[in-house]
């Protein structure tokens, strides 16, 4: 039995697309927690579907206590066990998931598929913008399911890495902060502007709406094991500190200086981080 939560709030958790804005998610502060027990890869389809259409997110990892109309501060813990993950892809170049699930070792697994609001867009042409949910056939670490998911960009997406905007970490395209126990997962449709045509319109039977934004996969296995032989975190970050200094001295950068690691209690930190440039708060 695998527990998922769901959040509500006072406001639709959705995105806002108009021909001349894309509004982000909106800031919210208090939210009442939803729970929803599955077993099979269907039930986590039904669950996603269900909420989606009630404007609702998916947490990512599982809270201490049910929320009502209140902060989710301290009721998540980092280093939980998950029973499932999910794989984003923002604007990942392929026409077709399937290629990149398969290059992966993942085309006989069963999944929910939910793209995002902007997947399907004129501008966002000949590339996925989708969430790929799938159960795990035993409980994992979040740390251990981070290093898998780098281990993935590192290994069959390499060439696909950038950096990100402060030149000194990499873009991931396969995000690997979905693995984190306090993440939020957005699964509602989009709210679209006048002017704007829905590449995913409603459709249903005897009156009941169904959104053809999340369908569900049926492949030979239900879940997903995990290779036992992950690889380390310290061996990850040479293979991205590697990665970064070869893509700064493509941009015609220096490379990147040594990184070192310190701890403040419980708190890892890098004591000697590069220049960076505060862009939002």
């Amino acid at each position: 039995m695998t527990t998922l939560y769901f959040l509500e709030a006072a406001v639709p958790l959705t995105k806002t697309i108009t021909p001349t804005h894309k509004l982000p998610y909106p800031l919210v502060k208090n939210f009442t927690s939803h729970v929803e027990e599955v077993t099979t890869p269907v039930e986590f389809f039904k669950a996603v579907q269900k909420h989606a259409a009630k404007n609702h997110c998916l947490l990512k990892g599982t809270i201490t206590r049910p929320l009502t109309n209140e902060p989710r501060a301290n009721t998540t813990r980092s280093n939980d066990e998950t029973e499932w993950v999910c794989l984003d892809f923002d604007r990942f170049e392929t026409h077709n998931i399937e290629e990149q699930l398969a290059a992966m070792d993942l085309g006989d697994v069963s999944y929910v598929l939910q793209y995002s609001a902007s997947h399907g867009l004129p501008e966002n042409e000949g590339t996925v913008s989708a969430h790929v949910f799938m159960l795990l056939s035993e409980a994992v670490q979040a740390p251990a399911l981070k290093s898998w998911l780098m281990g993935q960009n590192l290994s069959l997406f390499r060439d696909e890495l950038r950096l990100s905007r402060d030149k000194n970490q990499l873009s991931w395209p396969l995000d690997i902060t979905t693995c984190q126990n306090d993440k939020l997962l957005y699964i509602a449709p989009p709210d679209l502007g006048k002017g704007i045509t829905d590449p995913f319109p409603e459709k249903g039977s005897r009156g009941k709406p169904a959104s053809p934004r999340i369908t569900f996969e049926q492949r030979t296995l239900k879940r997903l094991s995990l290779p036992t032989n992950l690889i380390l975190q310290e061996a990850l970050r040479d293979r991205t500190h590697a990665k970064v200094s070869e893509l700064r001295v493509a941009a015609g950068l220096p490379k990147m200086k040594a990184v070192k690691y310190k701890f403040d209690g419980t708190i890892e930190y890098m004591a000697n981080p590069g220049q960076a440039t505060i862009t939002d708060m």
